[in-house]
């Protein structure tokens, strides 16, 4: 960038209750939602854990998030992207 300002990365910890996918044209998890405390997020999966994840989280599901917030610099938007995604307890 001409004037020397980036995008702002740092990584991120989040726990929270699953809310579902959304999910690309084949039907595939692209996004999950997580409710937390402070409102809702949408955080786009890593490719590698995209299938698997499908299948083993069901929504009220309590999950642990690893991953990397970016804060674009000409927008303003927060984007997250999770590395990582643990169950720590099913739904009721």
């Amino acid at each position: 960038m001409s004037d020397g300002q980036r995008d702002l990365r740092s990584p991120f910890r989040l726990e929270g209750k699953f809310s579902g996918f959304i999910t690309d044209g084949y039907g595939i998890p692209k996004y999950l939602q997580l409710e937390i405390a402070t409102g809702n997020l949408t955080i786009k999966l890593a490719k590698r854990s995209r299938f698997q994840l499908g299948l083993s989280l069901q929504p009220n599901d309590w999950i642990e998030v690893f991953g990397e917030k970016k804060l674009k610099y000409k927008t303003g938007e927060l984007r997250w992207k999770a590395d990582r995604v643990n169950k720590l307890t099913a739904s009721n």
